[in-house]
């Protein structure tokens, strides 16, 4: 739309229009004004009579013109007579109609802007002004809820464009990526929609870095890569990521009490399953490999407490420090927290680390202080140390519960599960069954002959049998629910742990997840995801040096890697993690879950690394491949086994080193030649001489040789040492003695192999 100064007046006049005038003019006006929040005035079919007339005292702003401007080169340039005729003019206009009101409701439109915020208003935009682009068939009916305007000055798209910072509903950018976690160069060409071998090759000729397409780079790396294409990187919590978050329900008409999740949390060996155990009645230790737990498991108990039954859900966390991510789960789901420490060990790494998520969670703790067989046992000191981390009991003005148990007697036990019913009497677990499902996925595993299993906590809500789940960026129709008592059901209430089978592929550990309608709804979530964990790649936090490629003549251990849970996998990593790796590189070529597959034997070939399995068994077939490639297997049930293989094997790659202990000195006092070799006649002036010792000859400050002394005779006689001030014949790898040649002598002492 043109706006045009005549008599004091401003006149509104169509594109068109407004050329036809100046082309069948000789002079027009270089002042143009402009609307500051223009309309879609355009929309209007003003023919050639018609003007809007806008009163003087509206306030409209100019728009300052460049006077450097040869405004009538311009101006002849783009509007010459010969380039434009009226028959021109008029097929242009009618390219693009308008949808036109009847004149007698234009009146009712609000033709100008009011406000600043009227601006991009529905109102404004009203899209029945607008007429759609012409489509084929098949795209109207595909798009018929879409509005087009191809030739409108202020279509909907360029409206929704001039301010970016109100324009959207969605943060992300069409050429953003978030990058949070080491992944390979297949996976970053897939997320990046680059080419691997173009990535492969920019890091060999710019970077120095050969790496092949199963090679995992470090977040650096990868985020070095995206910067170079010119892609925005972007850092999104796991919230944001699914855009849903878990929220606490709140007491109302529709909410019922709901079982409390007692996660049960301290350092390894400080008694947590034997406490379970104790609680349930049963014998669990005796079934876990190596006596520690690996993995984090569900339970249900009844316990009576005030005339009333309550249901409680516990959770059995490993202690040991590389299963820090199951632990954090644990934390994250749970409603009590029982903080285990043995009296006899006082707080531990992993007891620090669980105070940590009890005070970063303002999570719900009762103390439970273990092997404390006699009543009268001080445990001040555990409650001091306590105290200094800012957990104060509740005797001492803080609000921590601390209950003394005997696993092995049962004392106290009945106080403890006491505590815990009061706990959930008065912090109001409550949840809402009508809603549909939501809650956190706590582990998942890869079962051969079902597929992909996921075990989840249900928070709030229901689920049932033929529910459509979303999480981690994938959905799926729940076909069938089983509760820890390994019983199928249809159904599964809040507090509910289950195993539950539908997905297509692995979700991740730790993620939300909830029940949507129908498949579209499931198919907009997944297309707004936006995951570090994508593809599940298990390397969050990996040291650069796990898997950049070797380098100045380093010594490598090539790993590959299989688990049988996402759990069991991460602690592996992390245990990798804790390897120093200055003289030996590891470098993972590939992890994964579930059994090992014919491909993983060939890639295995192919890169010339060993297999190491962790609670996962191998098939006879599998075996017999193996052996046919000549591939490194190796299986374990225990991680600390893993850790010192994995140790062991880097160390052997290591040069041994020694340290030398003098012994003796002598000096030649001739030299004879003989069928066997040259000799040397020695006077042993210090210490002494011993077969088979280190020497090291001198001649005028400089080492001439180094080496074994090979032979050590007195006259003709053999013998094993020259003791001071005698003579003595010797032999060694060396045949240019000289007179007056200085021997050191050293026994070598292995020195211990270090990484």
């Amino acid at each position: 739309m043109i706006r045009q100064v005549y008599r004091n007046f401003y006149l509104f006049l169509s594109k068109n229009y407004y050329k036809h005038i100046v082309l069948h003019s000789f002079e027009y006006s270089d002042v143009v004004l402009s609307l500051d929040k223009p309309k879609l005035i355009s929309l209007l079919n003003l023919k050639l009579n018609n003007t809007v007339l806008v009163s003087e005292s509206t306030q409209i702003s100019h728009r300052p013109v460049n006077n450097d401007t040869n405004v009538s080169y311009s101006f002849d340039k783009k509007y010459r007579a010969n380039s434009y005729s009226q028959e021109d003019i008029v097929n242009k206009k009618n390219k693009s109609k308008l949808v036109k009101k009847k004149r007698n409701n234009i009146g009712n439109d609000d033709i100008f802007v009011k406000t600043k915020d009227d601006l991009f208003s529905k109102d404004t935009l009203d899209s029945s002004l607008l007429k759609s682009r012409k489509l084929n068939s098949k795209t109207k009916k595909k798009n018929k809820s879409k509005l087009e305007n191809s030739n409108s000055d202020y279509s909907l798209l360029n409206a929704s464009n001039v301010n970016n910072k109100n324009a959207i509903n969605s943060p992300i950018e069409q050429n953003s990526v978030v990058i949070n976690y080491p992944l390979t160069v297949e996976q970053l060409s897939s997320k990046l929609n680059i080419p691997g071998a173009e990535i492969i090759t920019h890091l060999f000729l710019n970077k120095g870095i050969s790496v092949t397409i199963n090679q995992v780079l470090d977040v650096d790396t990868a985020k070095k890569i995206a910067s170079h294409y010119n892609f925005t990187l972007l850092d999104f919590n796991d919230g944001t990521q699914n855009n849903f978050v878990l929220q606490n329900t709140l007491p109302s008409s529709d909410t019922v009490k709901r079982p409390p999740i007692v996660t049960i949390l301290g350092h390894v060996d400080h008694g947590k399953t034997t406490l379970l155990d104790a609680i349930l009645k049963t014998n669990l230790v005796v079934k876990e490999s190596g006596g520690i737990t690996q993995s984090i498991r569900g339970y249900e108990a009844e316990f009576e407490h005030d005339l009333k039954t309550y249901k409680l859900i516990f959770l059995d966390t490993p202690g040991h420090k590389s299963f820090k991510e199951m632990r954090v789960r644990g934390a994250k789901i749970t409603d009590v927290v029982l903080l285990v420490i043995a009296f006899d060990d006082g707080l531990r790494p992993q007891t620090i680390e669980a105070i940590n998520y009890i005070k970063e969670m303002n999570l719900n703790c009762i103390l439970v202080i273990t092997k404390t067989d006699d009543s009268n046992q001080n445990i001040d000191f555990i409650l001091h140390d306590l105290s200094t981390y800012g957990l104060v009991y509740e005797k001492w003005g803080g609000d921590l519960r601390v209950v003394q148990v005997s696993a092995l007697t049962g004392r106290n036990i009945n106080t403890l599960l006491s505590e815990i019913c009061v706990i959930s009497d008065t912090k109001d677990f409550v949840a809402n069954p009508n809603l549909l499902a939501s809650g956190t996925i706590f582990e998942s595993y890869l079962d051969k002959k079902q597929g992909p299993i996921a075990y989840l906590v249900v928070q709030n809500g229901t689920l049932k049998i033929g529910d459509i789940v979303v999480s981690s960026g994938i959905y799926g129709k729940v076909k069938s629910i089983i509760n820890l008592l390994s019983q199928k059901v249809i159904l599964s209430t809040p507090s509910s742990l289950v195993q539950v089978l539908g997905f297509p592929s692995l979700p991740n550990a730790g993620s939300a997840f909830h029940v949507v309608s129908n498949d579209k709804e499931a198919k907009q979530c997944c297309v707004s995801y936006s995951s570090p964990n994508s593809n599940l790649n298990l390397f969050k936090g990996l040291n650069n040096s796990l898997n950049q490629a070797a380098t100045s003549g380093f010594k490598e251990v090539r790993l590959l890697i299989k688990a049988d849970t996402q759990g069991s996998l991460e602690a592996v990593i992390d245990l990798l993690l804790s390897i120093p790796q200055s003289k030996v590189k590891l470098r993972i070529v590939s992890t994964s879950f579930g059994v090992v597959s014919n491909s993983d034997v060939e890639l295995a070939a192919v890169t010339q690394s060993m297999i190491i399995t962790f609670n996962i068994d191998l098939s006879s077939n599998i075996i017999g491949l193996t052996k046919k490639h000549n591939i490194i297997f190796k299986k374990f049930q225990i991680i600390y086994d893993l850790f010192e293989y994995i140790k062991d094997t880097m160390l052997d790659l290591i040069e041994p080193n020694y340290d030398k202990i003098f012994i003796g000195r002598a000096f030649v006092r001739t030299v004879f030649n003989m069928n066997r070799g040259v000799v040397a006649g020695c006077y042993v002036n210090q210490g002494k001489l011993i077969k088979m010792c280190h020497i090291c000859v001198s001649r005028k400050d400089q080492v001439v040789y180094e080496g074994r002394l090979t032979s050590l005779k007195v006259i003709k006689d053999d013998v094993t040492q020259v003791l001071l001030d005698h003579e003595c014949g010797l032999m060694c790898d060396y045949n240019l003695w000289e007179k007056d040649d200085i021997i050191d002598a050293y026994e070598l002492v292995l020195r211990k192999k270090t990484l």
